[in-house]
């Protein structure tokens, strides 16, 4: 019975974090994030395209499908750290490749934020602190300015990593730690890629 529970609230986490809340609200008002800005579907994409309190609401409701899941798997169930820990996961894969959305996701950083706050709050809060400010540093920067915010969540995870991994927290959730971080890495892999190819056109190439 418990393994048939966790299965059904990690497949639930996988279907909640496939509901793309800011492309939902963005066609509300007529924006198709799709198609516009960075063309990710995400919160910081509706907040540039379609406003600062579209943008805010989709940011809390995308968080908010990560935590429910976790909340309801963890809080009202009762089931083990680790179902909590997998059900996270499945939320955040969820966004990134969703079902109803022909697997064309976001990059997850609202959702992580979300589950991550919610199973890690101090930690999350440290991390938060040291993404940010790097996220201001990068946006000062001309050259990475338009990637400060994956810059951000990508420094964020790195200081997530090192205190769950040197601080003595539950193996469940260093797992969720290393498990996310691995999933933004992929999802965030283009942009990356995208960055290191601007600057080989831009500092690179004119020198040789």
């Amino acid at each position: 019975m418990e393994i048939l529970k966790a299965i059904g609230m990690i497949v639930l986490g996988y279907l909640s974090g496939s509901i793309l809340t800011c492309q939902l609200i963005g066609k509300k008002i007529g924006v198709d994030l799709y198609q516009v800005g960075t063309k990710n579907p995400g919160a910081a994409n509706l907040y540039r395209k379609g406003g600062r309190i579209y943008g805010i609401i989709g940011f809390v409701l995308d968080a908010a499908k990560g935590v429910i899941p976790v909340f309801l798997a963890k809080g009202v169930l009762g089931l083990s750290p680790w179902v909590a820990a997998l059900v996270g996961i499945a939320a955040i894969v969820g966004h990134d490749w969703p079902l109803y959305f022909k697997f064309r996701g976001g990059r997850g950083l609202s959702t992580s934020i979300g589950v991550t706050a919610y199973l890690l709050f101090l930690p999350f809060l440290i991390a938060l602190l040291v993404g940010t400010f790097v996220g201001l540093i990068a946006r000062g920067i001309p050259a990475i300015r338009g990637y400060a915010i994956p810059i951000g969540g990508a420094a964020g995870f790195l200081v997530m990593l090192i205190i769950s991994t040197y601080t003595g927290e539950p193996a469940p959730l260093v797992f969720y730690v290393f498990a996310a971080s691995t999933v933004g890495l992929i999802r965030n892999l283009p942009p990356f890629l995208r960055l290191v190819r601007e600057w080989k056109i831009t500092y690179v190439s004119p020198r040789l």
